[in-house]
């Protein structure tokens, strides 16, 4: 074999090397409970700014405006916004609207709506945004009757 190769081979084992030792001393990144802790009150203004900026968190996630219409009927890219506080106590029987709007937030594919497929909303926003930001997205979407 010549050195060429030898190097080739020398440069690929460096770089699995160094990649293994990334793995093992990455470190968690923190992520909002499953569930609105009791003791976190969301504001619905600071929410209605949140809900509107195009892009929210530090790592650039999407807004919700930049896929959720608030006009009845209209579709971007995920459902309309349209009257949510009216029907989200009644999307699944054993939750709260508030339930479900954080679950929504923090896991999107645990509950989806006809007609959307999963993976299809953005699924960091638990990791992204704070639990006072989630909390207030939350109280924002409350206010939203038709």
């Amino acid at each position: 074999m010549g050195w060429g190769r030898w190097l080739i081979l020398l440069g690929i084992v460096l770089l699995l090397a160094a990649c293994h030792r990334a793995v093992e001393t990455a470190v968690p990144i923190p992520t909002a409970p499953p569930q609105q802790p009791a003791d976190i009150i969301g504001d619905a203004e600071r929410g209605e700014r949140l809900y509107w900026q195009p892009i929210l968190g530090s790592n650039g996630a999407p807004g919700c405006i930049t896929c959720h219409s608030l006009a009845e009927g209209i579709i971007l890219v995920g459902p309309s916004h349209y009257g949510l506080a009216d029907y989200a106590s009644d999307v699944v029987p054993e939750q709260t609207a508030e339930a479900y709007l954080w679950t929504s937030i923090v896991n999107p594919n645990a509950h989806l709506t006809d007609g959307f497929v999963a993976d299809e909303m953005y699924g960091q926003y638990a990791a992204n945004l704070t639990v006072q930001e989630i909390a207030d997205l939350v109280a924002f979407m409350l206010t939203l009757h038709q």
